[in-house]
């Protein structure tokens, strides 16, 4: 006889995050957003928190993560086909 399916996830956890963690990284988020520069986009800035693990969050300061994204900003802008068109 098969066991019973179980919950991965351990109550009050929804999709690997705890209240307290997601409550965590939106104020994480909050903090880097007023850093970070006017130049980059809505998406940028939503990308960069949607594309990294929780674990990157939790030991990474708000002004680290505001200069990975400012940086990563600045190489893909200058990586851009338009950026080297001269004319």
């Amino acid at each position: 006889m098969a066991a019973p399916h179980q919950d991965p996830e351990p109550p009050g956890r929804r999709h690997g995050l705890s209240e307290a963690e997601a409550r965590q990284k939106q104020l994480l988020q909050e903090e880097v957003l007023r850093l970070l520069p006017r130049t980059l986009s809505d998406e940028e800035r939503a990308v960069h928190f949607q594309a990294f693990a929780t674990r990157y969050f939790r030991c990474i300061r708000a002004r680290e993560i505001a200069d990975d994204l400012i940086l990563t900003h600045g190489f893909m802008a200058s990586s851009s086909p338009t950026s080297r068109m001269r004319p």
